[in-house]
């Protein structure tokens, strides 16, 4: 009996040991920081955008003048008439994207903050994938 113990004791710490050092596999190509055989919480895994789609930036224009114009401006410089209306005085995105990577525009699409409103039940993933690329593309213009 004593045997059968030891048996099923040493399959049980296998089991343990074998299960704390494998990680599952990042998608993306990221590599998960590890630490003793524990996937160490890192946060969210970035957007991954990494070329100007054309046909993206012509989506994501349309995009932009239905929902951000109003308080953006067509040119993304934060003369909109709904925030002259309002009061509020919008990011000139024209400025803003050179600071940021598109992870952080989708980021804001989605969540919003104090004055803008949160998209991410309006708006496809897709759809915010392709406002970003508009609004990065705002940069080069200006």
């Amino acid at each position: 009996m004593a045997k059968f113990g030891f048996l099923v004791s040493s399959i049980f710490l296998s089991w343990i040991l074998l299960s704390c050092t494998s990680a599952p596999k990042p998608e993306y190509g990221l590599k998960a920081p590890t630490r003793h055989g524990w996937t160490v919480f890192s946060g969210p895994a970035p957007t991954r955008v990494t070329e100007m789609d054309k046909n993206a930036v012509e989506r994501g224009k349309k995009l932009y003048g239905q929902h951000c114009a109003k308080c953006h401006g067509d040119d993304g410089k934060k003369r909109g008439p709904l925030a002259i209306q309002l009061g509020v005085v919008p990011t000139d995105l024209t400025k803003f994207t050179k600071l940021h990577k598109n992870a952080y525009f989708v980021y804001q699409i989605n969540k919003g903050n104090e004055v803008m409103p949160q998209w991410e039940d309006y708006l496809t993933p897709t759809q915010v994938k392709d406002l970003s690329e508009f609004v990065k593309s705002l940069q080069a213009k200006n």
